[in-house]
């Protein structure tokens, strides 16, 4: 026996030496590594925008581990993962949730993009595989033999071939660690050197600033090191210096796993701002996206200032977008950029005295036009901003004018003037509506209509049908107004739904919901369905018309037995439109009630265990008697939420005999026997 105790000492501590080795390493053995790994240089780390949108738990949301491509599909609004590993794929619906598993017509997806009809997969091969995202049927390949070891890794250029759109593809295996771009139908068009050992993912940009660029996603030195995403301008093939580390925020709850997986890029799936997503292998699988730049895309011109450097002068820095009165950017009129104050990011614009910044709209003469932005004005300042009919080349003319004036009275002229107030040291929400079709144009300030007025009536005189601009005038001593996410659009703000869930309670169903803006929104029809049917309506929730506040939504479902049930909003217009929910699901078990099992085992010697249930919370007491109601035992004795529980009781210390276990609590009392036997 002591030499069997000895040899387990010596097993025991040799499996000790190799976990905490495979520790030290990181808890991949279910992602896929590169077999060359190597330092990434980050000597010109530079800031890019880098904000995490979500970041979701694949390993959870799939059941299972070895997760490594992502994609977003917008034609669905869903995102697509697959195993390594395997033909499983997965559909998610756009808030994180699992739409549906599936399995691909092949094996070994590590990386996927989608060209606005079909999703291409690189298999570690030399054929990419080309899927129908409606049918999940495999539709075509594309050769790329020219690829001396296949795609491991891919994205889509559509720019590339001259418009026609393009494939890169290229794989970690040295010494051919270059990217190879390809015509759809396998024609190499390009070699692009690269030293990069490790990539993984792949994402072509033609949004941000200066690019073209490609996103490189390499495993580094490995699991539980930076995880670095770099820059490559796609143009020259040389690496910028842009650099981010996904361990540093997605990842950081990863301290010893978390190695590059796919990468994916899309302006669809955030209004108004490109998303640069992947997928983080490690314990666990990540899916995550971070906002790479805002954008303005067909009517709508959308700003947070976020691209700019603050401390340097907003037109100076972007000419395209803004300008000044005088038309004289980088001059004394040019608004600086500020990172004092912020609604959202870090950085807003700032109206100083004799400042006058101007965005122009292009002389709209039809159409419903959206203006809106925060603004933020601290304590003994003051504030102004015009909209106006006519703009240089056409005779200046001011459809209507702001004041903030000193203490929080505002001032809106228009021929007349109405009056309103206004909250320093806080952000409060500007919107100016203007419709050219009715001549009618609107103020809303935080919420609320000011004013509404005949567009042309102008002051004085009648004025032109027509939008030109937006100007921003420090036109006092005091003037200093901040001023951020600025919009200008032929559409209203949509009702942004930011969360739905549901979940069960106590045999009911409690769904729960939040808006951080709506517009015209009448109403949201709650609709259910159970297994095997459709989804009819069972309920209506009114809505809060047009606000930019942060709204709560509650319904409680009682009208259901227990089994499984998906919820969808219907979300309804004043003027009738609608859109639907993504839908979420629900199980349903028996409701609670308030009860006192039979302990087991019983008879017992020296312990027993006891199981109870309460279907609120409230004061609950359990305690132990024997047969002359002496209290012999407390094993419960507090608040206690509502829920089924167990407990355990040890009457070592007493003698044999029948005893009483009595539940109580503020509404209800059950008493139960059992017998010790020693």
């Amino acid at each position: 026996m002591k030499y069997l105790f000895k040899l387990f000492i010596i097993l025991l501590a040799f499996t000790w030496c190799v976990t905490s080795l495979a520790q030290q390493k990181g808890d991949n053995s279910m992602s896929e590594v590169s077999p060359i790994l190597g330092p990434v240089n980050q000597d010109l780390q530079l800031a890019a925008i880098w904000d995490v949108e979500f970041n979701y738990d694949a390993t959870v949301i799939t059941l299972a581990a070895g997760n490594a491509g992502a994609v977003y599909i917008p034609t669905l609004n869903k995102f697509w993962t697959s195993r390594w590993a395997t033909g499983v794929a997965h559909q998610w619906n756009a808030n994180g949730t699992l739409d549906v598993q599936f399995t691909l017509p092949f094996t070994g997806t590590r990386g996927m993009c989608f060209d606005g009809q079909f999703v291409y997969h690189s298999i570690n091969t030399t054929a990419v595989q080309i899927v129908d995202p409606v049918t999940r049927l495999l539709v075509g390949t594309i050769p790329v033999v020219a690829a001396p070891n296949g795609a491991r890794f891919i994205t889509y250029n559509p720019d590339g071939n001259s418009g026609a759109g393009s494939i890169i593809v290229g794989n970690w295996i040295a010494p051919n660690l270059n990217f190879y771009e390809f015509s759809l139908t396998g024609t190499l068009l390009r070699t692009i050197a690269s030293t990069v050992t490790g990539v993984y993912g792949l994402a072509y940009d033609n949004w941000s600033v200066g690019g073209p660029f490609l996103w490189v996603w390499s495993q580094g030195l490995g699991a539980g090191q930076p995880q670095l995403i770099q820059q490559m301008d796609y143009t020259a093939g040389t690496y910028t210096g842009v650099t981010h580390d996904v361990k540093s925020d997605v990842g950081i709850g990863q301290p010893t796993s978390g190695i590059a997986g796919g990468l994916f890029i899309t302006d669809q799936l955030i209004p108004g701002e490109v998303t640069l997503g992947g997928l983080l292998q490690g314990t666990p699988d990540l899916l995550f996206g971070y906002e790479l730049a805002t954008i303005s895309s067909g009517n709508t011109f959308f700003d947070d200032f976020e691209a700019y450097v603050a401390g340097q002068q907003l037109a100076c820095q972007n000419p395209i977008d803004w300008t000044t009165w005088s038309n004289a950017p980088c001059g004394s009129e040019d608004a600086f950029i500020s990172s004092l104050h912020a609604y959202s990011g870090t950085k807003s614009a700032v109206i100083a005295p004799n400042n006058d910044l101007v965005k122009l709209f292009g002389s709209k003469t039809t159409g419903i036009w959206y203006i809106s932005f925060w603004v933020y004005i601290p304590a003994g300042k003051s504030g102004y901003f015009n909209t106006m009919n006519g703009f240089t080349p056409n005779p200046f003319q001011w459809g209507m004018e702001v004041y903030f004036d000193l203490g929080g009275a505002g001032r809106l002229v228009n021929a007349a003037t109405t009056a309103f107030t206004w909250t320093p040291d806080t952000w409060q929400f500007v919107q100016v509506v203007v419709d050219l079709a009715l001549d009618q144009a609107q103020f809303w300030f935080n919420g609320s209509m000011v004013n509404s007025w005949q567009w042309t009536r102008g002051n004085p005189g009648s004025y032109a049908l027509r939008l030109d601009a937006n100007d921003f005038f420090g036109a006092t001593a005091n003037d200093e107004m901040y001023f951020d996410d600025y919009r200008f659009s032929d559409t209203p703000i949509p009702v942004e739904l930011t969360s739905f869930t549901a979940i069960d309670n106590n045999g009911a169903v409690e769904l729960n919901w939040t808006t951080a803006t709506e517009t015209n929104n009448q109403m949201f029809e709650i609709q259910r369905q159970s297994s095997g049917s459709e989804f009819t309506t069972i309920g209506f929730v009114n809505g809060h018309g047009t606000t930019t506040e942060t709204q709560q939504y509650n319904y409680v479902d009682r009208t259901v037995s227990t089994g499984i049930y998906s919820y969808r909003l219907k979300q309804v217009d004043f003027d009738g439109s609608y859109e639907y929910s993504d839908v979420v699901e629900v199980d349903v078990q028996a409701p609670l009630e308030f009860a006192l099992d039979q302990n087991y085992p019983n008879p017992f010697n020296p312990s027993t265990s006891i199981k109870y249930s309460v279907p609120e919370t409230g004061n609950v007491r359990l305690a132990v008697f024997n047969l002359i109601g002496e209290e012999v035992a407390v094993l419960v004795n507090g608040t206690v939420q509502a829920g089924q529980y167990e407990v355990s009781f040890n009457a070592s210390s007493l003698p044999s005999g029948v005893y009483l276990y009595k539940l109580q609590s503020a509404n209800s009392v059950e008493v139960k026997k059992m017998m010790l036997l020693k």
